[in-house]
């Protein structure tokens, strides 16, 4: 109806409310494209669920790109992105990874901090 697209347009406006609508702020329209991706799947048959100091000191990473399929699904599967933001972003700026591997994951430093996990098979 005309007054749920006035109140969708009003969220959305940048111009009046912008401490609470969807400002240019808070939406993605800055993209950070990996400088590199890398892959890792570890030997199934010697070990399933390796842990991070294992990967981290032993891997052997291969290049890798999005829309490639890895699987069988109880797979294990370790990646690594490297990320430059833009030097015009400023420098308190959030960074959100957007990700689907269709699996369960998590996000790592390099240093092993956990930082998030994800759910998969969502759009």
């Amino acid at each position: 109806s005309w007054i749920s697209q006035e109140r969708v347009d009003k969220f959305l406006d940048n111009n009046g409310w912008t401490e609470s609508n969807f400002s240019d702020k808070r939406l993605y329209f800055a993209r950070c494209a990996p400088l590199t991706m890398d892959v890792y799947s570890p030997d199934p048959t010697k070990e399933l669920r390796p842990l991070f100091s294992t990967v981290m000191n032993e891997a052997k990473w291969q290049p890798c790109k999005v829309g490639t399929a890895y699987g069988p699904s109880w797979a294990s599967h370790w990646f690594r992105l490297v990320l430059q933001p833009p030097s015009e972003w400023d420098k308190d700026a959030e960074v959100h990874l957007i990700w689907n591997s269709n699996s369960e994951a998590t996000l790592w430093t390099d240093s092993g901090v956990c930082l998030q996990g994800f759910a998969g098979g969502t759009d």
